[in-house]
């Protein structure tokens, strides 16, 4: 599969269960996603790495009652994200492009899956 404006990119899923434990990209990026032990559905942070040194970006989540990400900030507490959602869990708006979504179907912009 070829894009016009840029190369395929490749990224794996880890799983623990039904959980999305770990994204990890072709150019070495990885995100590990953290959970709630009290409600397990529930994230509560994601460490993305970049390369296999120590360091690492964390970024928590403030999730509503069933777990849908509302906002997203960094470890300043700057705010890095933000979305709203309507009754059935379609993301309305967002404050910037990204992938801090309710769980399920993941939308390729470039395939529009």
């Amino acid at each position: 599969m070829t894009y016009a404006d840029k190369a395929p990119q490749t990224t794996r899923f880890l799983w623990q269960g039904y959980r999305l434990l770990q994204e990890q990209r072709a150019n070495g990026t990885r995100r590990t996603c953290s959970y709630d032990p009290e409600s397990p559905w529930t994230p509560l942070a994601a460490i993305e790495q970049a390369g296999e040194g120590p360091e690492a970006d964390i970024y928590w989540l403030n999730s509503d009652l069933t777990g849908a990400p509302l906002e997203v900030t960094d470890a300043e507490g700057n705010l890095r994200w933000s979305g709203q959602y309507d009754t059935f869990g379609r993301l309305l708006g967002q404050t910037v492009a990204g992938s801090a979504q309710r769980t399920g179907p993941v939308y390729d912009q470039p395939l529009n899956l």
